[in-house]
């Protein structure tokens, strides 16, 4: 099984990489100081399109702050990430990284 990550760090450049389990246990579990706000989201989700506006508000306004990382996981399957997902991302201006 695959998740598309999405998450937002100190770079400025986004990123899109689809990840496993593992790869993406390996990101949130990490020993630093760092608050992680994690949402699972994926485009067929009415609720989960509704509340991400939300969700890139708090991303904009702690963008510079160190100690905040947005990450977001999409359930989308990993061959709707050229499909549906790339689109869905430039359409709604999500600004953070995609895993």
């Amino acid at each position: 099984m695959g998740f598309l990550l999405s998450c937002n760090g100190q770079e400025s450049t986004q990123v899109l990489k689809v990840v496993n389990y593992d790869e993406l246990k390996s990101v949130i579990q990490k020993e630093d100081d760092v608050l992680y706000v994690v949402n699972f989201w994926a485009t067929w989700c009415k609720p989960c399109i509704e509340e991400l506006p939300d969700f890139m508000e708090v991303n904009e306004e702690f963008k510079d702050h160190p100690n905040f990382k947005l990450i977001l996981v999409s359930m989308d399957s990993k061959k709707q990430l050229d499909t549906k997902v790339k689109k869905f991302i430039e359409k709604n201006k999500i600004t953070a990284d995609v895993y």
